[in-house]
């Protein structure tokens, strides 16, 4: 009996992977209440971090998918949307971050970067 053991080491997927949790976790806590940080600044947070993510999923998104240039002017708008003080503007600024983070996660899809395949045969 042999046993086949495939190492993973640290790579941009993993770092694409992380990025995706942490803005998950962002969005999440959005809607918690926290009287230590305020939704506004909540949402810079999370706004931010899709950002982020928009720049890092870039250079590997193209075979198969794509993420549009004007996505990232668009988060950039969400910034801007966020100095208003109607009530209803965080809710809305949230939604089109949901929308762009949702447009990138799909991009990372359709290139099959989402799935990790790490195995261990034993013959």
């Amino acid at each position: 009996m042999s046993l086949s053991v495939v190492k993973e080491s640290m790579d941009y997927l993993m770092v694409l992977h992380r990025q995706l949790d942490r803005c998950a976790e962002l969005g999440t806590r959005f809607w918690i209440v926290d009287p230590k940080m305020p939704a506004r600044d909540r949402l810079k947070a999370f706004i931010g971090c899709i950002w982020q993510l928009y720049y890092l999923a870039r250079p590997v998104v193209g075979k198969k998918a794509t993420i549009p240039e004007s996505l990232g002017d668009s988060i950039a708008k969400l910034f801007e949307k966020l100095g208003g003080n109607e009530k209803g503007i965080l809710a809305a600024a949230w939604n089109d971050a949901n929308q762009a983070l949702e447009q990138i996660v799909k991009a990372l899809y359709l290139e099959g970067l989402l799935v990790r395949v790490s195995a261990i045969s034993i013959e």
